[in-house]
């Protein structure tokens, strides 16, 4: 059994809000790698272009190190882990690419370079989870223990610096290589996001991931 429960942080009630954002990121770096020997073989991998993913590459491998660090868990028990939460979330993340692959259909994207893109913009939304995850737990704690709480434990999850240059990257990709505006978050797109948000992060969602996995949350009290 896994024990989700820190020291370092209080009641250990933020694991479910950690593990989720963790889950995303972990989704960003397989996307990443997935992504390479795409958008490498395209024409347009050169100058800058090609340096702002390598850089990207290079944060996500900082990343990893930095989320060995926080995470007090095995790498193989987490590996298990991100594998029950894929097998339950993954279709969502389907849908949020999926939904933008259409939106740059109607901008004739198409091929690899709607493949390219579609990730890129995904990889974008899932980044913002971080940010989702440390919020909804520090209005939990707040609304629950009516306390004033600041939280600096989550955010290594935020990916801050990855998501610089990924913005840069897809500006880069959108604006000078396709000609089109990348400002697409909206419509279908933005609806797959929220219901992607609301489903991961719905009360009792986490508790029976961690349980079909075979792990223990202790002191899960903090209701989102």
């Amino acid at each position: 059994m896994i024990n989700l429960k820190t020291e370092r942080k209080p009641f250990g009630a933020d694991s479910r809000f950690e593990y989720v954002a963790l889950y995303c990121n972990d989704q960003i770096e397989n996307m990443v790698l997935d992504l390479e020997p795409l958008i490498s073989g395209m024409p347009y991998f050169r100058h800058n272009i090609k340096k702002l993913f390598k850089q990207m590459k290079l944060e996500v491998r900082s990343y990893s190190i930095l989320r060995r660090q926080h995470t007090q868990v095995s790498e193989s028990e987490f590996a298990d882990l991100m594998i029950e939460m894929e097998d339950k979330y993954k279709k969502h993340i389907d849908i949020l690419v999926f939904s933008i692959s259409n939106s740059l259909l109607k901008d004739n994207v198409t091929g690899i370079n709607n493949t390219v893109l579609s990730s890129l913009l995904a990889m974008g939304m899932l980044t913002q989870v971080g940010h989702c995850t440390r919020d909804f737990f520090v209005k939990a704690i707040q609304s629950r223990f009516g306390i004033q709480y600041t939280c600096d434990s989550l955010d290594y999850l935020y990916m801050d610096k990855f998501n610089h240059l990924l913005i840069k990257l897809c500006n880069e990709l959108a604006t000078k290589v396709f000609g089109i505006d990348d400002r697409i978050y909206q419509g279908k797109v933005t609806e797959a996001f929220n219901a992607f948000v609301v489903k991961i992060l719905g009360k009792g969602e986490f508790e029976r991931v961690i349980g079909n996995a075979g792990i223990r949350c202790e002191n899960e009290q903090v209701e989102l």
